[in-house]
């Protein structure tokens, strides 16, 4: 299951590097500096033209590239946000937000190795900064690194035993490693000192360990009270999900699954779930889920076993 939109939701201070004018034309400095306006304001894309408009003076030009690396991370273009800031990254080596940013357009990517280098640089600038460390344990839970995505978390929980976010992703290791006791511990704990925001995603999360230590009424008790609570939870409603197709309500598992889709279109577990629900019911619409499975997990390690299915799937309905 992914962390992905709670690591998304993390908030980030956009610092903006300001270069003396001496390093660049003056037209240059001009869109650099009402870039960094822009950027200030939240005018992402306002930015982005200012930022360009610098770079076409000075394409070499380190805070130009870094800045629009940022931005262009900010609105989702990861690949020509690598660009930019590994530009930056040659002249600044030791600035932890190219470092920072970088790692999060690689992770984007599915560039799982380069993300984790690149976390790992900015946590050399700034030790224990609890967005990177976040990053990378969620990398390393990626491609199945438990215990250095453990030892990551247990860092952020040892700086700030209050942190929920830290407290979820450690859950979740401890369920991939099995050690499910520990796993609910560290779940009840943090619901103790969670809002009422948090407490829905706490709560799917253990319905998610009763789930996998074969106890589902308490499982459904927990997504129950998840969705109670905040009735869009897609985490939840996949989870319900799970055990409506378990216990062969196939009907009622796509209707929840529908319902978590339209939450979390990316939610590529859920795409392949509706896949095997509509199997026999629907083929063709049990083809296009398994077919939008395969687009968004095609770069996630953590889904392998499932891709697999899916490729055999869809190279026998093509017969």
């Amino acid at each position: 299951m992914s962390l992905i939109p709670v690591i998304r939701i993390i908030a980030i201070a956009i610092s903006i590097l300001v270069v003396a004018p001496a390093c660049q034309t003056p037209s240059g400095a001009g869109s650099l500096n009402l870039g960094n306006e822009y950027a200030k304001q939240g005018l992402l894309r306002e930015a982005i033209d200012q930022y360009r408009k610098s770079l076409s003076i000075d394409p070499a030009n380190p805070a130009a590239n870094r800045n629009l690396g940022i931005m262009l991370v900010k609105t989702g273009d990861y690949r020509n946000a690598i660009k930019n800031l590994e530009n930056a990254a040659e002249k600044l080596p030791a600035d932890f937000d190219t470092n920072y940013y970088l790692g999060e357009a690689c992770r984007a990517e599915g560039r799982y190795g380069d993300a984790i280098f690149r976390y790992q640089q900015a946590l050399k600038i700034r030790p224990n900064e609890a967005r990177a460390l976040k990053a990378l344990a969620w990398s390393f839970y990626k491609i199945r690194y438990y215990a250095e995505a453990l030892n990551n978390s247990q860092k952020l929980l040892a700086a700030d035993s209050r942190d929920v976010q830290a407290s979820a992703i450690t859950a979740r290791i401890l369920i991939k490693l099995r050690r499910y006791d520990e796993a609910l511990n560290a779940i009840q704990l943090a619901m103790k000192k969670a809002d009422k925001e948090t407490t829905p995603f706490l709560r799917s999360i253990e319905g998610d360990i009763y789930l996998e230590t074969s106890n589902p009424g308490r499982a459904s008790e927990s997504y129950g009270a998840s969705l109670r609570d905040a009735p869009l939870t897609a985490s939840a409603l996949y989870g319900m999900a799970r055990i409506f197709n378990q216990t062969g309500q196939k009907d009622k598992a796509a209707d929840v699954l529908e319902r978590a889709i339209r939450v979390r279109p990316e939610m590529a577990e859920a795409h392949f779930l509706m896949g095997e629900v509509l199997e026999s019911s629907n083929p063709a619409k049990s083809r296009k889920h398994f077919e939008i499975f395969a687009k968004l997990a095609a770069t996630d390690p953590d889904l392998l076993g499932e891709m697999e299915q899916v490729r055999k799937k869809l190279r026998t309905a093509r017969k």
